[in-house]
């Protein structure tokens, strides 16, 4: 499977339209999905491309910013934080995972407020 036809276009777009659109900012509602759903997400942070299967979405205990913690599959494996507000270009993958990582935490101390989880 080549890595276009992994992404859910919306009607009319094509990898090209994609591809040409200018960087936008994640959603709330788009990452909250994908938690849900249990979907693969690719985005680019700090001028990185990253794919990561997203688990706990909430405030931060420091900051009061929104993050995402979840497991990052490229470009290295691991567990790791991303701030919203620097989380561009989301895109949502066909490709699901299962059962939450190995390490998950759903009351991790670093987040003060929790706004979506995976459940079970």
């Amino acid at each position: 499977m080549d890595l276009d036809s992994c992404f859910l276009r919306g009607p009319g777009q094509t990898p090209l339209t994609i591809a040409m659109s200018v960087l936008s900012y994640a959603s709330l509602e788009d990452v909250r999905r994908c938690i849900k759903q249990r979907r693969r997400m690719r985005f680019i942070y700090r001028k990185v491309e990253v794919i990561a299967e997203p688990h706990l979405f909430g405030n931060f205990r420091k900051t009061r910013a929104f993050v995402l913690c979840a497991w990052k599959v490229h470009p290295e494996e691991g567990w790791d934080y991303f701030r919203l507000a620097e989380m561009r270009d989301l895109d949502i993958l066909m490709e699901s995972f299962g059962t939450a990582r190995q390490g998950f935490n759903p009351y991790d101390p670093k987040i003060e407020i929790v706004d979506t989880l995976i459940r079970g």
